[in-house]
């Protein structure tokens, strides 16, 4: 899933667009896995962080 996702479409309503952002914000932050991070989701590589400090 990327954000052209979102723009690409025509919503119903703004109840399904926001559904949408929701599960798109939700993979994003938890699920996109980044090769900076070495390999790691944004929450993961935090997650990591603090355990290791």
């Amino acid at each position: 899933m990327d954000n052209r996702h979102l723009y690409v479409r025509d919503f119903s309503s703004y109840e399904e667009f926001r559904s949408e952002l929701e599960a798109y914000i939700e993979y994003y932050t938890n699920q996109r896995i980044k090769e900076r991070l070495n390999g790691l989701s944004p929450v993961n590589c935090r997650i990591k962080i603090t355990t290791v400090a």
